[in-house]
């Protein structure tokens, strides 16, 4: 029996492929066929029709995107917050992290717009890494005023919910997503407005909430590079180092502000012997990570233990972990998960684009990456939080 063959642009298959992460002996393997048919359907794009659903499923997509006749120009710039010593390169993981992001990110932009909404962040303009993010920093901790700061009562959790809640209030996007721990712990869209922030759900909230910090200070910006967890308070070259460098001072400064971090610091050196108590302290106080801490502490003048933090640094340097999962009954419902995972304010748009008859219930339930049967219940817990 002969074979059926399709004849795809070979660029859109090659977009396909590299835009799921995977490399070409991966897909080979996973699709059951030798690496050289992929090397063929890469510089051809010949490929027998009974392949592409293994193509598609492998790379989670559906097959009617291998038909498009040229490759769709979104490989925007991305801001990545990585982990310690970690490269710039996405998994898998995170690259469908990434696609559901921008899908979300692009169907929000068709809904405001139907509704004569602005897409347009509400942010101060004309910010530049030239400019002190120590100043920037304090201001934008005076204006956004989140709950559960330093002095306050709550813990990280209510600290990192507040911040989300205000940054969202400026109607940028924040979404959460499981990505590869060991990679990217945060990113920003910033090629089309809305601007859309991706947090790593995998990440404590300590972390969390320097990492959406982080973000916030490249959507100021306005910026785009690869952004890593070191140095917090290192002004590095080149261009995007620096970009990076200006990010993680202003995440610094608004949770530890200098003068109330310097204060507390000299408070807690004076009783403490152990430099290590004294970063314990003070992450206890700010509600950061130890790391976050010590390299604040570090980085500020005066310390009597300033040798014994860079040498905490050094020694935190590619050993993070993760935060423990918990696997016991009980936990948050499928509901509360999507809530988390796309944030209240992209919830919210999608269910009064739906009230208003702008979207279907289909459309609705597919903005929402969800099954029908939980529609309800999600419209039922998104008005018990109004």
């Amino acid at each position: 029996m002969k074979k059926f063959t399709v004849s795809l642009e070979p660029s859109v298959v090659k977009w396909v492929i590299d835009s799921s992460g995977m490399d070409l002996d991966m897909v080979a393997q996973k699709t059951g066929v030798d690496r050289s048919v992929v090397d063929g359907w890469v510089g051809t794009g010949v490929m027998e029709y009974s392949k592409m659903g293994r193509l598609a499923d492998c790379v989670k997509r559906p097959e009617a995107i291998l038909f498009l006749k040229s490759a769709p120009d979104d490989d925007e710039l991305v801001d990545y917050r990585t982990a310690q010593g970690a490269g710039p390169v996405l998994s898998p993981e995170d690259r469908i992290a990434v696609r559901k992001a921008r899908y979300a990110q692009s169907m929000a932009r068709e809904m405001m717009e139907d509704r004569g909404d602005s897409t347009r962040p509400r942010i101060r303009g004309g910010v530049t890494a030239d400019d002190s993010a120590e100043e920037i920093g304090e201001g934008e901790r005076g204006r956004l005023h989140p709950e559960g700061a330093a002095g306050s009562r709550g813990g990280p959790r209510s600290l990192y919910r507040s911040l989300r809640d205000a940054i969202e209030s400026l109607n940028i996007l924040v979404f959460q997503r499981p990505m590869d721990i060991r990679g990217v712990r945060g990113l920003t869209l910033t090629g089309r407005t809305p601007y859309a922030i991706l947090v790593n759900s995998k990440d404590p909230d300590t972390s969390k909430a320097f990492t959406i910090l982080h973000e916030y200070g490249h959507v100021l910006l306005r910026s785009g590079g690869i952004c890593s967890e070191q140095p917090i308070a290192r002004d590095s070259r080149p261009a995007g180092q620096r970009t990076e460098s200006w990010c993680n001072r202003f995440a610094a400064s608004f949770l530890m502000p200098r003068s109330e971090f310097m204060a507390e610091r000299r408070r807690y050196e004076k009783s403490r012997r152990d430099p290590g108590k004294v970063v314990k302290e003070l992450a206890e106080k700010f509600k950061t990570s130890r790391y976050a801490a010590a390299v604040r502490a570090a980085s500020l003048p005066g310390s009597r233990f300033r040798d014994d933090y860079e040498d905490m640094i050094r020694m935190a340097a590619n050993r993070y972990k993760p935060a423990a999962r918990n696997d016991a009954k009980g936990g948050p419902s499928f509901v509360d998960v999507r809530v988390a995972q796309l944030g209240r304010k992209f919830v919210r748009l999608v269910l009064s684009s739906y009230d208003m008859g702008l979207i279907n219930a289909r459309n609705a339930i597919d903005c929402l990456d969800m099954d029908a049967r939980h529609f309800d219940g999600l419209r039922t817990r998104v008005r018990m939080d109004e």
